[in-house]
């Protein structure tokens, strides 16, 4: 039985029996004479044994080939088939090719459309028809299969005669996998193209720039976005990048950075200041490494990115950190801030000054260490902080380097931080000295104004009485003196000798009673007279004085004065004189000046009676004061005690009218308004009055050096 679709190659004579010739050779040589057909069969046995004799052995050799190429073909995993043209057919494939038509089929009983489908079929019979030159053909298709989805195939045919006859060999090898491979690798060609794409797409537009160079530090490579940086293409850049630089000084360690990288040192990023192509200025952040070849430095690479923006924004807050801290250390106010622990965070100059601790020694620490005389305000700060409300405290009264100091204390909680926890707090203090100073002056001279306007009434008003009651006690007197003969005349007239009227009232002590109402007369008129020096216009003469000169004067007279010496023996008193040397002329009333100093020094040795070593102490000095931003030059007098001193409420209402300490009949209350007025409204300057229970008294009078105008009154 024949193999199924396998062509049947001829069989060698041996093969077929000895004596026996083919059927072919025997019909080409059969003729009608039967003694020549015999003769002739003899002849072809003879050639025949001849033959085998000579051809045998390499026919076989040949044979055992073929059957070699028949196992290879059959086993091959291509899908091979033998066509033959005419008649066309398939006339033999191998298993594979087999095993995609189906085990039971018959090749003889199909037609090429159904064996390889159209699309094949159709390809191969116009090769077939159509062969060309090379007589050879390869391309791709899909190859159907039994009951399984078409394979596509990479179909190689060639034509090959045997014997006359055209045969086709086909060989269809699937490409399943190389399609998928190909396509896996078009795809990731295509990845590849299209990362490269936004890579470049990328380096093109990135706000920073990449770059390398070389070992010869100059650039080898600079991505396209250097231009919306700089301005500058990346070829020119790297033709031309040293010389954008600018001359600042940070610009001067470039070099020193770039050697150190190529060295393979790594250093921290650096800036560089580059005049940009539009003229600009701009400076770059680049932060740069080497990189190695072969365990060796072979340059460096980086990112440079634009931060001018930045380092103008970082220069513009470091500037005003610094305009703030200026501000906050220029203020006369003590400012320490602290945080919710109660440690300081923040302290300026004034603070260092009033506490002699420096900043950076107070940083951190708690507020009771690093400003004692703070830690008793502690509670209200965290009230404050609490509160969220600022608390100003009542004025405080202290004194340092001798002079009395009243400070005003506000703390200012900080606003909370993102969390709601209380940012701290920021204690102020304000020395207010010359603000409680100048209000006490504001409401003397208000007062002062108002008794101003009553003394003026009054005085006038008293005045009238007064005349009466003196002229009357004077008269009285005249009309008892012997020495008026009207007088001796009327008293015999009456009957009483006027010796006899004489004796009783000296007696009787009447002419002491008048006496007395003579002096409180005049006393009464004394104090009308200083009463009117409140409403009247001075009528002393200004001329130009030595201050210094008339301070002595004032002491010389101080020391003669009837009164001190015979009541506080003013000469046990010691005087002590800090005056300055070459003060400037002032103008003034000599007289008014003298009375004033007068009065403070019987103040003063008043004041001092119980006082062992009583001491008043003299000062004379220039200095200039500044009242709303506005400085004046002023010659200064300190008329200073170790007396007692006076509390705060006896210090508001020392200069007021009538106001007095000493007992009744001593002192009238005046010395004081009147020394008042004659300084701040004759000669436009300031008087004011420190004091504190203990720690005796310190009188300050402030002359302007400015010649005051002369008022007269009509």
């Amino acid at each position: 039985m024949k193999r199924r679709g396998r062509p049947q190659i001829p069989r060698p004579a041996s093969e077929q029996g000895e004596g026996h010739a083919p059927e072919h050779m025997a019909d080409a040589f059969v003729g009608p004479d039967d003694g020549q057909t015999l003769e002739i069969e003899k002849l072809i046995g003879l050639g025949e044994r001849s033959l085998r004799k000579s051809y045998y052995p390499e026919l076989r050799r040949k044979i055992a080939e073929l059957e070699r190429f028949q196992v290879l073909v059959d086993t091959a995993r291509d899908y091979i088939y033998l066509v033959r043209l005419d008649p066309p057919g398939v006339v033999h494939a191998n298993y594979a090719a087999m095993e995609c038509f189906g085990a039971c089929v018959s090749l003889e009983e199909h037609r090429m459309e159904e064996l390889f489908g159209q699309d094949m079929a159709d390809r191969l019979q116009y090769f077939f028809r159509h062969p060309g030159e090379c007589r050879h053909v390869t391309f791709q298709t899909e190859l159907p299969r039994n009951l399984k989805r078409s394979i596509p195939v990479e179909v190689s045919a060639s034509l090959h005669n045997l014997d006359g006859v055209e045969y086709a060999v086909i060989v269809a090898r699937d490409i399943s996998e190389r399609l998928r491979a190909e396509q896996k690798l078009e795809q990731s060609a295509q990845r590849i193209s299209d990362m490269a794409s936004e890579l470049e797409f990328l380096l093109s537009n990135m706000g920073d720039c990449l770059y390398r160079r070389g070992m010869d530090g100059r650039f080898s490579y600079i991505s396209p976005s250097i231009y919306h940086v700089t301005g500058y293409s990346a070829e020119e850049f790297i033709e031309s990048g040293r010389m954008y630089r600018t001359d600042n000084p940070m610009n001067r360690s470039l070099d020193d950075n770039i050697r150190r990288i190529l060295q393979g040192e790594e250093i921290p990023p650096f800036h560089a200041e580059l005049r940009f192509k539009n003229g600009t200025i701009g400076v770059l952040e680049v932060l740069e490494r080497p990189f190695f070849e072969d365990g060796r430095v072979a340059g460096g690479i980086g990112v440079a990115r634009d931060v001018t923006e930045r380092v103008r924004a970082t220069e513009e807050s470091r500037r005003l950190r610094i305009l703030l801290a200026n501000i906050i250390n220029a203020m006369p106010s003590v400012l320490v801030g602290v945080d919710p622990k109660g440690c300081v965070v923040q302290w300026n100059t004034q603070a260092e000054n009033d506490s002699g601790v420096s900043a950076a020694e107070a940083m951190g620490k708690p507020l009771r260490e690093a400003y004692p005389r703070l830690a008793s305000m502690l509670d209200e700060v965290g009230r404050a902080m609490a509160s969220g409300e600022p608390i100003t405290l009542p004025r405080r009264q202290m004194y340092q380097d001798g002079r009395l100091r009243i400070e005003s204390v506000t703390i200012f909680p900080l606003p909370c931080d993102e969390c709601g926890d209380s940012g701290g707090a920021v204690i102020r203090l304000d020395d207010v000295t010359e603000q409680v100073r100048l209000e006490q002056i504001m409401i003397q001279t208000e007062k002062m104004m108002s008794v101003g306007g009553l003394a003026a009434g009054m005085a006038h008003e008293i005045n009238n009485p007064l005349g009466g009651i003196l002229q009357g006690a004077q008269n009285i007197l005249r009309r008892l003196s012997s020495d008026l003969q009207a007088n001796r005349d009327a008293a015999e007239i009456v009957g009483c000798p006027l010796d006899s009227i004489q004796a009783y009232i000296e007696e009787r002590k009447i002419l002491k009673m008048l006496e007395g109402i003579r002096e409180a007369a005049v006393r009464a008129a004394d104090i009308v007279q200083n009463m009117l020096s409140f409403a009247r216009k001075s009528e002393s003469t200004y001329s130009t004085q030595q201050l210094n000169e008339i301070m002595d004067n004032t002491v010389r007279l101080a020391s003669t004065d009837y009164d001190l010496k015979k009541s506080y023996d003013f000469r046990h008193i010691e005087i002590v004189r800090d005056f300055e040397e070459n003060l400037p002329l002032i103008t003034c009333s000599r007289t008014e000046i003298e009375q004033v100093l007068l009065n403070l020094l019987r103040n003063a040795a008043q004041a001092m009676v119980q006082i062992e070593k009583p001491v008043i102490t003299l000062r004379t000095r220039s200095e200039t004061v500044y009242l709303a931003g506005e400085g004046r030059k002023y010659l200064t007098v300190e008329v200073e005690d170790n007396g007692p001193g006076m509390d705060e409420q006896v210090r508001n209402r020392v200069f007021e009218p009538f106001f007095t300490t000493k007992e009744p009949g001593v002192g009238t209350g005046l010395g004081l308004s009147v020394s008042y007025f004659i300084v701040t409204e004759n000669h436009k300057g300031q008087m004011e009055v420190e004091s504190l229970p203990g720690a005796g008294t310190r009188f300050t009078i402030r002359l302007p050096l400015e010649e005051p105008s002369v008022q007269t009154e009509n």
